[in-house]
């Protein structure tokens, strides 16, 4: 299988600069739009408010339980882990079929 390099953020601003039909966008009111909506979604998440976009998926928080009696792999000690929220994505049945057919 053909593996792909990641979609970056600048290749995110240069593709929608570049194909956009509408008026012409600039680069850095692309950049800036983008910039925006991804520290929107940072600040809900932070606030631990769940972001739904429709077609794409849900971002949201899972809170990791605490532990108590992880172990170091290397050493073999005894740590405690603290407990700490994780940001999730779950994809909508959209983009499922999408990636699937």
């Amino acid at each position: 299988m053909k593996s792909f390099p990641p979609f970056s953020a600048l290749l995110i601003f240069s593709h929608i600069a570049v194909c956009s039909s509408l008026v012409c966008f600039l680069y850095l009111l692309v950049q800036k739009i983008l910039d925006t909506f991804f520290d929107n979604i940072s600040d809900s998440l932070k606030n631990k408010r769940n972001v739904e976009i429709r077609s794409l998926g849900v971002f949201f928080i899972k809170e990791i339980k605490e532990k108590k009696n992880a172990r170091n792999p290397k050493t073999g000690e005894i740590i405690y882990v603290p407990k700490k929220n994780k940001a999730r994505f779950k994809p909508s049945k959209k983009l499922k079929e999408t990636i699937n057919n």
